[in-house]
């Protein structure tokens, strides 16, 4: 047995290194973006640069119409607004007719927003597939890994997006998707804890916290309030018996709770 949790341990800890190193490469990507229309921007890679709402969901339309195997979603910001919902309803319902593969990946906090939940739901009733993941690097859409959406700026999802069509990065695009898609929880499911007791998002906290983001940056990386975000770092630091966040950074540390090594 220990030897088998030691396997799935190593296994999480190079889940998370390639999780951060293709973040990494994603958002010193977004910071090379330059000017409008294709172009050698990134190279040799070809890109297309939208700038606003209705150029954007244009393009959505189109690439979904002639999407022929999948869409792979990452759909940051917890609880999804209404109208983007009754947007993507058809567009999901007529490409899963067609026999299109659709995975849905929304953070852990989208779990409490009624609509969402209704939405996913909804999908997997379609034959979609819909997971929950505490923390999601970026919001992106990628079609039949040939093409990949992406906002401008991460931060402001309307403030514009990126298309490539470069079958290298659209793979490590891809390859971060299926990273974070293998390690999410299926909507009919209950996230779950690990061995030592933490769920994801505790286990994602402790990491934020240790990098020294504020409490206002980790309730926006989790899509939850800033009266939650602390609510669960007192726990912890219950737990732990920890004075202090710094201290509690060391005894997490310690036992193994930020890599994934108990001791």
């Amino acid at each position: 047995m220990n030897i088998l949790l030691l396997r799935q341990q190593v296994d999480l800890q190079e889940h998370q290194r390639r999780v951060d190193d293709a973040k990494r490469a994603v958002l010193s990507l977004l910071g090379q973006v330059g000017g409008p229309g294709t172009g050698p921007a990134l190279g040799e890679q070809q890109l297309l640069r939208l700038y606003d709402l209705d150029s954007i969901q244009q393009h959505i339309e189109k690439l979904a119409h002639t999407c022929t195997e999948e869409i792979a979603v990452f759909a940051t910001g917890g609880a999804q607004l209404a109208e983007s919902l009754e947007a993507a309803r058809p567009l999901d319902a007529d490409v899963l007719a067609r026999g299109v593969r659709v995975r849905n990946l929304y953070l852990d906090a989208a779990r409490n927003d009624p609509p969402t939940v209704g939405y996913a739901h909804w999908l997997v009733r379609e034959g979609g597939q819909a997971r929950t993941t505490p923390h999601l690097p970026l919001r992106m859409v990628i079609y039949d890994r040939r093409y990949a959406l992406l906002p401008t700026d991460p931060e402001a999802a309307d403030a514009g997006a990126i298309v490539l069509e470069s079958p290298g990065v659209v793979a490590a695009l891809q390859s971060l998707f299926e990273q974070t898609w293998r390690h999410a929880t299926p909507f009919d499911q209950e996230p779950g804890r690990d061995e030592d007791g933490l769920s994801q998002r505790e286990r994602v906290l402790l990491q934020l916290l240790a990098e020294g983001n504020t409490d206002e940056t980790v309730a926006n990386k989790l899509a939850v309030s800033v009266r939650t975000a602390r609510r669960i770092t007192a726990e912890l630091l219950k737990r732990l018996g920890a004075r202090s966040r710094f201290q509690a950074g060391a005894l997490a540390a310690e036992r193994g709770w930020l890599d994934g090594t108990p001791k």
